[in-house]
Order: C-alpha cells, then structure tokens, then sequence
C-alpha cells in the first residue's frame, strides 16, 4: 500500500538513548528537535505509529520523514543529533 509506513525495528544504544533524552530534557533544544528526539525514542521503545501520533498529536507523514531521516549507524546517529542541536 503506497504511504504506508514501513515496518522496521529501531534499537538505540544506551548512549544514543542518553544523547536523546538529554535534548528533550535541556531548555536550549529547539522544539522541532525536542519532537525528533521524541519520536525516535518512543519508536525505538517499541511503539507504533498510531501511538506516538496519539502521544505527540502529530500526523503518520511527518512521523515517517523523521524516522527516515535518522542514520542507522550508531556514530552517525550521534553525529546526526549534535548536528541538529545548532
């Protein structure tokens, strides 16, 4: 089916998981990164889309363009989030 979002399973390592947990804690994240990291962490928690559209009040498409933005290589990753901090 075309726009259906694909199935994968998203493992984070403990110090991505820090990583990300610590730009949604900090008051200097911007919001929009605050929402990337939420997402990435909720689906990595196992969660399906149409729970995290429900617990961040956000549409599947944009659900999907975030999480096929993250690199799947763990230094990346990190690379990716420190970037996306400026």
């Amino acid at each position: 089916m075309a726009g259906r979002p694909q199935r994968f399973e998203l493992r984070l390592t403990t110090q991505e998981r820090v990583r990300l947990e610590k730009l949604i804690a900090s008051s200097e994240t911007a919001s929009r990164l605050r929402q990337r990291a939420r997402v990435i962490l909720l689906r990595a928690d196992g969660k399906t889309y149409a729970d995290i559209e429900k617990e961040l009040a956000i549409s599947t498409p944009t659900i999907a363009k975030i999480l096929k933005e993250i690199p799947q290589e763990s230094p990346v990753l990190m690379t990716w989030t420190t970037l996306n901090t400026h």
